[in-house]
């Protein structure tokens, strides 16, 4: 029998391929879309909580997006549910037993929210519709502070920080590909997220 790892990266490959050359089946490619993080939730269940329930919302945030076009005010929904993950995610790298970080690190504090609200307020915001600014610019504080906690955990394993930092790439494609180019990106931005996922699995499990 095929192994959840093995299913995920089979349906991950299939969703990339439907992001190459499109099928007009709206609900397959829902699907295909959730599935490899639906079979990596499980693998997380009662083996890591926080990381569970942010893998969880993940996969309600994709559910979300995968009919947002077709439902305008899903985008919001999904956001929020995204947000909520990473606000999972955070706590689960600062309960983590890799988590060697004992005081507050002022420098990578900086250099993290620096890096993210400057590319976020010059090449993004911007481009935003004012109703949608101000919570663009919470979830980008949101995984500014993932990728920050994320670090915490770098000395001693890769995984989090590595996972962390595709998760910052894949979201700040999908916001530049939505507001400022105005035409979808659904390959790099997919790819650089399930390598997110499968990396934060990776580091969970460890």
């Amino acid at each position: 029998m095929l192994s959840a790892k093995t299913l995920a990266i089979g349906t991950s490959f299939l969703h990339l391929y439907f992001t190459l050359f499109p099928t007009s089946n709206n609900h397959l490619l829902a699907v295909t879309k959730c599935a490899p993080i639906a079979l990596l939730t499980a693998q997380l269940y009662k083996k890591s909580p926080y990381f569970t329930v942010g893998m969880s919302l993940s996969l309600l945030g994709d559910l979300f997006l995968a009919y947002h076009d077709k439902y305008p005010s899903f985008f919001i929904y999904g956001l929020g549910s995204f947000l909520l993950a990473h606000v999972s995610y955070i706590v689960g790298f600062i309960k983590s037993k890799y988590n060697t970080r004992t005081n507050f690190d002022y420098k990578s504090f900086l250099t993290v929210f620096g890096l993210v609200g400057g590319l976020m307020s010059t090449l993004i915001v911007p481009h935003v519709d004012a109703d949608l600014k101000i919570p663009v610019m919470v979830y980008g504080a949101t995984i500014a502070g993932m990728i920050w906690k994320a670090y915490d955990t770098s000395a001693t394993v890769s995984s989090g920080i590595t996972g962390a930092m595709f998760f910052g790439a894949s979201d700040f494609w999908l916001a530049y590909s939505k507001f400022v180019l105005k035409e979808p990106s659904a390959f790099f931005v997919m790819a650089t997220y399930y390598l997110a996922q499968g990396f934060i699995t990776k580091f969970a499990l460890e």
